[in-house]
């Protein structure tokens, strides 16, 4: 089993077309996860995750929270 640390996941979720190398960074996390294998994401990494996309992305706690959910299951 892969565990996936919030790095990982906030490239899966942050798309940002301008940077070349965050572009490779989306794509290596999108195959990662998407890739149908098992995966663990602790407790920690949920919590600083949604620091990190409030905090220097903006996003808003609702939004945090599906992202959270899809992550759970």
């Amino acid at each position: 089993m892969t565990g996936l640390d919030t790095n990982i996941l906030a490239r899966y979720y942050i798309e940002d077309k301008v940077d070349a190398e965050a572009v490779k960074q989306h794509e290596a996390a999108r195959v990662l996860i998407e890739a149908g294998q098992p995966l663990m994401v602790c407790k920690t990494v949920l919590l600083e995750f949604e620091w990190v996309m409030r905090g220097y992305y903006c996003f808003e706690k609702k939004n945090e929270r599906r992202k959270g959910d899809r992550c759970i299951y």
